[in-house]
């Protein structure tokens, strides 16, 4: 387990939350700090695990349609294996574990309401151990930007492609098409 977070941490991940292209100097004098000392804890929130630096992405500007997708599995061992493949999937920036009548979500993205409905049939529906699904589309109100993963190549989830009825029939981009190309 980490070391946790004192008040200077805190107001360092507040300050880059706001604006995370803020300069090492401009951060140190909100924080009361030297650049040296903030630069040293930064890289220490870093090297921990507790923060991490990357380009989040408007989905709106972009143009995609967003699902929420809630999965109830038969067990433990079924859920990590769809999580785990889940995770790849260039068109899934969160995956979560729930508690209720749900174990697990998911947040979808794509280009059109035919290739999410193909991702969330090929892609999660017909996965081992999935006992029932509800999938309904979001307006994601907050945050405005997530971790989509950008990508300039075929990159899928592992799901064969070849043989899904969604890409035969053409109203399927594949689940490993480059998002926003």
């Amino acid at each position: 387990m980490g070391r946790g977070l004192d008040d200077i941490d805190r107001k360092i991940i507040r300050e880059l939350l706001v604006d995370g292209r803020v300069s090492l100097v401009e951060l140190a004098r909100r924080v009361g700090l030297t650049h040296p000392s903030v630069r040293d804890r930064l890289l220490k929130l870093l090297k921990e695990n507790y923060m991490k630096v990357q380009a989040n992405v408007n989905y709106k500007m972009l143009g995609l349609l967003m699902a929420l997708v809630c999965v109830e599995l038969e067990n433990t061992n079924d859920a990590i294996e769809l999580m785990n493949c889940l995770e790849k999937c260039p068109r899934v920036p969160v995956v979560a574990v729930t508690s209720g009548a749900y174990n697990m979500f998911a947040i979808v993205v794509a280009e059109d309401a035919n290739t999410l409905n193909s991702v969330v049939e090929m892609c999660i529906r017909s996965k081992r151990g999935v006992k029932r699904l509800s999938l309904s589309y979001v307006c994601l109100v907050k945050p405005e930007h997530l971790p989509i993963k950008v990508t300039d190549e075929k990159q899928g989830c592992g799901s064969e492609c070849e043989s899904c009825e969604f890409l035969k029939n053409e109203v399927c981009r594949g689940c490993g098409s480059p998002l926003m190309k």
